[in-house]
């Protein structure tokens, strides 16, 4: 009782909105299962800006270290500084797309800077490298809170379906975070760096061409804050300020370590692949790089899997406790870089099969659909009314946070010994838990 089942949208569904109102629903009523049709459009924005974020992260690190010869240890923290820039900003980008710009022209100026940004790296020099990062800050900035704060705004009028929502928007991002490592590895070795930044500013063109064709349907914050009618529908007795803002808190706690430790699977497992692992299957050597895109290929094949136990622990309650997906997200990390932990404990020298990191990324992307997509959708149902995307900007500056620190962990790649390394990255989630369960006991 209460738990309905989702039906997704059919692939090309670009129909009317049929949604119809909660306002006025009778009780007992039936309830909509059809998602908003702008659902298709932001998905198909986030895909194909998405695809050119992947290439970048799948290549960056390696011309930092092969193209530039900076150490392996130096590049993974300059990665992770750019990436906590990108998150960091997100708080002051989400302001201006509450207070002053509205999510539409926010979300236009975001990606006409990510498209300048991709264009300038294309070009040699440090300058190019370093102006176009720098616009490729501003423009994820701008970007990110924004668009994740019209994803939960959207669902004001369905907010039983908006955390399936969040879940096909992340699956969503995961298309293209699965194919753009491998087209990354192949551009780099045939058409080299500049070519996959070309590659890069072309996507977000297309990201630019669907906004102008949905941009008059996507809402604004003051029309988002003038249903009031919705606002009350929404709101409960205990959804207080302040316990809204506590549990806030403890998502943003969760979502911090999370970061700290998944973020290496784009920067010192990369390594890890490149240098411990035997990589040849049938006489081919998989490339280091496409190894970046093995989370997101997981999530696309572990995700239908992954609903199917939703389901099932539905039909039983179980996920009326929302901190049941946080707690076992954070206890599948700690589990994934514990078995690295024991493998490299003892083999500290020799090759090691790919079944190790196949079988930790496979326990770091079940850890990703159960904690983000969750963490998300709540922070868009505890902040829907207001402050939508300044909430969504802090989620983003607290992984900014985890990504800066994971920088730093990751400098420490080669210093310390492995088996200490990923012992290490492995306490981080243990004590986010113990902190989380602790707070909410308290």
């Amino acid at each position: 009782p209460g738990h309905r089942r989702i039906r997704a949208p059919p692939p090309g569904f670009v129909g009317q909105d049929v949604r119809p109102s909660n306002a006025g629903r009778s009780q007992g009523s039936p309830v909509s299962t059809r998602h908003p049709a702008t659902l298709f459009s932001l998905c198909l924005i986030e895909t194909t800006e998405r695809f050119g974020a992947g290439l970048l992260g799948a290549l960056l690190i390696f011309h930092l270290a092969e193209d530039l010869h900076l150490r392996p240890g130096v590049a993974a923290q300059l990665q992770a500084v750019f990436l906590s820039l990108t998150y960091g900003l997100s708080i002051l980008g989400g302001l201006i797309a509450d207070r002053i710009a509205g999510y539409r022209r926010t979300l236009a100026v975001g990606l006409l800077l990510l498209g300048a940004g991709y264009t300038l790296l294309s070009l040699a020099g440090r300058f190019a490298l370093l102006g176009g990062l720098g616009l490729l800050v501003l423009g994820q900035a701008l970007f990110k809170p924004t668009v994740t704060a019209v994803l939960g705004t959207i669902y004001r009028r369905e907010p039983e379906l908006r955390a399936a929502g969040f879940a096909w928007f992340y699956f969503a991002i995961n298309i293209a975070a699965a194919m753009a490592p491998w087209v990354g590895a192949m551009l780099r070795h045939r058409a080299s760096w500049s070519g996959a930044m070309v590659v890069a500013a072309w996507s977000v063109t297309i990201s630019i061409g669907v906004l102008l064709f949905v941009v008059v349907k996507l809402p604004e914050p003051e029309t988002a804050a003038a249903d009031t009618e919705l606002a009350t529908v929404e709101a409960t007795s205990s959804d207080t300020v302040s316990i809204r803002w506590v549990e806030l808190g403890l998502i943003l706690i969760v979502v911090l370590c999370f970061s700290v430790a998944y973020s290496q699977s784009q920067g010192t497992l990369l390594f890890f692949a490149r240098d411990r692992l035997v990589r040849s299957i049938k006489g081919y050597e998989l490339p280091a790089e496409a190894f970046a895109a093995l989370p997101a290929m997981l999530i696309l094949v572990l995700k239908p899997v992954l609903d199917v136990l939703h389901r099932m622990l539905a039909r039983r309650g179980y996920t009326r406790r929302r901190n049941v997906t946080l707690n076992l997200g954070l206890m599948l990390t700690a589990a994934a870089f514990a078995l690295l932990a024991g493998a490299t404990m003892v083999s500290p020298a020799a090759k090691l099969g790919l079944g190790w990191l196949l079988g930790t990324e496979v326990l770091l992307t079940l850890a990703e659909l159960l904690v983000m997509p969750g963490a998300m959708a709540r922070v868009a149902e505890l902040f829907n009314r207001e402050h939508a995307a300044l909430s969504q900007g802090l989620l983003f500056g607290v992984q900014a946070i985890g990504f800066f620190v994971s920088g730093l962990v990751g400098s420490l790649w080669g210093v310390v010994p492995e088996a200490w390394f990923f012992g290490g990255v492995a306490a981080l989630p243990i004590l986010a838990l113990l902190v989380y369960l602790g707070a909410r006991r308290w």
